[in-house]
């Protein structure tokens, strides 16, 4: 039960998968969610796409057309003056209304609700689903409907675009290993907590063709055409009783810090329903910002991540798990527990290219994110709308300082169901 930190080498990893028209250096990709090319990037986008397009709602000028996104400013400004054009659940009666962007502003308010800049200025992927019960925030973004207000962050277009280019940052971190945990023989029945846009699910089963494998989640967000034969999804809470045909031999949880009032609830339906010799593992990161310059004190950044932090523990959710993860495995009787640290920077500040790849995913995924993310958390630390938004854009401005030398651990923690003839003295 060794507690250690990985030794990452030096190779440049080919990249499968890559979110769309996001990132800020060259590359030869081939894309995940992206049917068109843009010449605006240094990134080649090329055609293929395991989701599908399935749009509810869409914006746009009235002459058609949609503002190009820049992917080096912090805040995307409105043009002045703009008549847009809204249509879908969000309209009057009469299926389209109009109101106007008076330029430099964060959003664009309509009636009882706005819309906040980063939708406007959004191109869409083609790949986005969207969610029929899902619930408009006061952030002006769209959240899950099922168990409202249980999930923190948004399930919309622009959200599953994050989500997407955060799955790459963290192939890229794990060596472009789906499981850790080893597993010596192929898992039969395989279970994706938290899911998400369901491409972890879906590769595995792509990978993995004689496994059964399961996403589930809040948001019923995943591809509905194009996954594999092997391959569901469900939606369900995961803190309730899990009520499956089948036991699991392996049970994968990522990124899934914000998502549960009671993760030790989690872990003992995990240990109840997974067969003897099965597997849990899960791959989070760590609530806590590092520095190589030690100069967090005043950094907006990391007040930004502090503030979260306490946003969430006053609505009664403690974010700093992913170093307790391996106590509470052992704590609900797992074995053959292990946990693995992977340090990865925020920005194109390391030398080594791997890292400054990685890095520039990193950042642009919290550049991208921040304001969905933190939102009801912070709103959670009794910040008001405008201190949100501008305690939001001065953390992403810093992000952008090429001389400040962030970084942060992403823990890989797994641990095996003992079968009934092992004991605690013969595991001694």
């Amino acid at each position: 039960m060794a507690n250690y930190q990985y030794s990452v080498p030096e190779q440049d990893p080919k990249m499968e998968r890559q979110p769309p028209n996001i990132l800020p250096f060259p590359s030869q990709i081939k894309a995940y969610d992206q049917s068109a090319s843009h010449s605006n990037t240094a990134l080649k986008v090329e055609a293929g796409s395991p989701r599908q397009a399935n749009p509810g709602w869409d914006m746009s000028y009235d002459n058609g057309q949609l503002p190009n996104p820049s992917t080096n400013t912090t805040q995307h400004q409105g043009p002045p003056q703009a008549e847009y054009i809204v249509r879908g659940p969000l309209t009057s009666n009469s299926g389209q209304s109009k109101y106007t962007h008076t330029g430099g502003g964060r959003g664009v308010q309509f009636e009882n609700f706005y819309i906040p800049t980063e939708l406007i200025h959004r191109v869409p992927s083609d790949a986005s689903v969207v969610e029929p019960d899902s619930v408009l925030g006061d952030s002006g973004r769209l959240y899950h409907g099922y168990k409202d207000g249980k999930y923190f962050l948004p399930n919309d277009g622009l959200e599953q675009d994050r989500l997407d280019l955060q799955y790459a940052a963290i192939h890229m971190i794990l060596h472009e290993r789906l499981a850790w945990a080893p597993m010596l023989i192929q898992p039969r029945h395989v279970l994706d907590i938290a899911t998400g846009t369901g491409i972890w699910a879906i590769e595995f089963a792509e990978q993995n063709p004689t496994a059964q494998v399961i996403g589930t989640d809040l948001s019923a967000i995943q591809p509905h055409n194009s996954t594999p034969p092997n391959c569901v999804f469900i939606k369900e809470d995961s803190e309730e009783e899990w009520l499956f045909d089948q036991k699991f031999d392996y049970v994968h949880l990522r990124m899934v810090v914000t998502c549960f009032e009671d993760k030790k609830r989690v872990i003992k339906h995990a240990f109840d329903n997974l067969n003897a010799g099965g597997w849990i593992e899960f791959q989070d990161t760590e609530s806590h910002i590092h520095s190589m310059d030690n100069n967090l004190q005043d950094s907006p950044f990391n007040i930004w991540v502090k503030s979260i932090v306490q946003g969430a523990a006053a609505m009664g959710r403690d974010l700093k798990v992913a170093g307790k993860y391996k106590e509470w495995l052992l704590e609900a009787g797992f074995v053959d527990v292990e946990e693995i640290r992977f340090r990865f920077p925020y920005g194109t500040w390391p030398d080594d290219p791997r890292f400054k790849k990685i890095g520039a995913f990193c950042r642009q995924n919290m550049i991208e994110g921040a304001r969905a993310i933190g939102w009801k958390m912070l709103t959670g630390r009794g910040l008001t709308a405008q201190e949100i938004e501008q305690l939001t854009e001065n953390a992403k401005a810093e992000l952008m300082d090429p001389h400040k030398r962030f970084y942060g651990y992403f823990y890989v923690v797994y641990g095996r169901k003992p079968f009934e003839w092992e004991s605690s003295n013969d595991l001694a």
